[in-house]
């Protein structure tokens, strides 16, 4: 209000005195404003070091999400299985079952010698078909459905219980609904309806021959016993089978159709009395495959990471200012902007620190493997190359041929310790560098810099307050002025016509 109160003043500009008013007041506040100008370069240089910070956060995440996150798209480098990885080949090609091998799998030749019976659920159909003509249509309410044996409802709803989670539907509830419902539940069973066979399915997620589950009619006459809608009756059903087969002579027993046994997962698919012969084998050119994607990727963040430390300043290039904008053209504008932004980051001392300790982790071995990422075959370059990591490829094919394990510890340990140099000692590459880049993360996060910019926005905005008032106190003074000259001019004319009246 009291700006508007000022604002409202009449500005009087040189009529009796002469002077360029509106251009000396311009002048004085060009000085004034030099203190805001300062202010506001300091916080557009906070803001954008914070972007590139920021920027550089982004980068460290990418990389960390793609090969050492548990979700990692396409390579997990935390897990031993980007190491040891094995291929499965058969003798001759079956469809009884598939076959894959993971880091632990023990290699050589193995054989099934027949699949006598797969694993199967608990499951109970109707009796009959269930429809009074062609099918159900699942998506009628279930008081409109055209059944063999009628739904009635009990106070406009059907109650029972599956394994003790108890469903209550109303007449308007859908077939789908109702199925749906059922198999989204806690009960741990599934039910589908077929318009082929006319029937309600209802089977146990699990398989296996412990399978079993139990049906509770409590209201209407869903699951009733003698007279049930769906040709399903009350009680409890367990029918569930194991899988049955015999690997490498020995009989084995397993309530799931894939499992795994040292290390090879078997997914059973039919059953044979036919014998399978399949090999289990190293994979080394995947594993070094694997590596070398890793390490470019590195080595393209490291470049990354120096070109921001390393970046010129160009110390004669400031963030330019609101009037200085209004001078140049866009071109000159983001031409100007760019060399000012360069070099932002210039030998900050937490990347500097983060390249410095990339490059230790190299060499650094793992305690308890007493082995590095060097005697394995990845090193650093001369000093030039800043850290990058380059691989004798011959040096890491003879540790992955002689010792598989030892190369998956160098890269995937991991520690619990409390104790920050216990656990980067018993830390593998992988977790090492994981760490490194949260620390980095959470120091950018937690830098202050956000309530450092609004500090100054708070201070620009008092300041920027001060001057409207100053500028306003400056027209005051020039307007009071050029009135007592008009006025001295005034009387002085008024005299002059009375001596000539004389």
């Amino acid at each position: 209000m009291a700006y508007n109160n000022i604002s409202s003043i009449l500005r009087i500009s040189g009529m009796s005195s002469g002077f360029e008013t509106e251009a000396i007041v311009e002048s004085l506040m060009r000085v004034e404003r030099l203190k805001i100008n300062k202010l506001e370069e300091q916080k557009t240089l906070l803001q954008w070091r914070q972007d590139s910070l920021l920027e550089v956060n982004n980068i460290l995440r990418a990389f960390r999400d793609k090969y050492i996150s548990a979700l990692s798209p396409k390579i997990y480098m935390s897990s031993p299985s980007a190491y040891k990885v094995f291929d499965v080949s058969f003798e001759e090609p079956t469809s009884a079952v598939s076959i894959t091998a993971t880091a632990n799998a023990m290699t050589g030749n193995h054989k099934i010698l027949s699949i006598s019976q797969l694993a199967s659920s608990t499951d109970v159909a109707s009796t009959g078909k269930v429809s009074n003509g062609e099918g159900l249509n699942a998506s009628l309410q279930l008081k409109d459905l055209n059944l063999e044996n009628p739904l009635f409802f009990e106070d406009d709803v059907i109650t029972f219980e599956i394994n003790g989670v108890e469903f209550t539907f109303r007449q308007t509830d859908t077939l789908q609904f109702f199925i749906n419902y059922i198999n989204a539940s806690a009960a741990n069973v599934k039910v589908t309806y077929s318009s082929l066979s006319d029937k309600l399915v209802i089977s146990s997620k699990d398989t296996g021959s412990q399978t079993q589950f139990n049906i509770v009619n409590l209201k209407g006459n869903a699951f009733s016993a003698e007279n049930s809608a769906f040709g399903i009756s009350e009680g409890t059903y367990a029918n569930g089978s194991d899988a049955k087969l015999n690997i490498n002579g020995y009989d084995v027993i397993r309530s799931s159709n894939t499992f795994t046994i040292d290390g090879i997962t078997y997914t059973l698919k039919d059953t044979t009395d036919k014998t399978i012969k399949f090999n289990v084998s190293q994979n080394i050119d995947a594993a070094v495959n694997n590596i070398k994607e890793f390490i470019a990727d590195f080595n393209a963040l490291v470049d990354t990471l120096n070109a921001k430390v390393g970046e010129k300043k160009y110390y004669d290039y400031k963030p330019l200012t609101k009037e200085q904008k209004e001078e140049m053209t866009e071109k000159e504008i983001e031409l100007w902007t760019a060399k000012a932004k360069s070099g932002i980051l210039r030998n900050d001392k937490n990347i500097v620190n983060a390249l410095n300790r990339l490059r230790s982790m190299i060499y650094d071995k793992v305690a308890g493997v007493g082995k590095s990422l060097a005697d394995i075959g990845l090193k650093t370059g001369s000093y030039t190359e800043k850290g990058k990591i380059f691989i004798d490829e011959k040096v890491l094919r003879e540790a992955l041929e002689k010792n598989p394990d030892v190369v998956a510890a160098v890269f995937t340990n991991a520690s619990t310790s409390n104790d920050k140099t216990e656990r980067y000692n018993n830390s593998g590459f992988a977790f090492r560098i994981s760490t490194l880049f949260s620390e980095f993360i959470g120091l950018v996060n937690s830098n202050g810099a956000d309530s450092q910019i609004r500090s100054f926005e708070t201070r620009i905005s008092k300041m920027e307050a001060d001057l409207f008032v100053k500028e306003n106190r400056y027209w005051i003074k020039f307007s009071q002025m050029e009135q007592a000259l008009y006025k001295m001019q005034n009387q002085s004319l008024w005299i002059s016509n009375q001596m000539f009246a004389l």
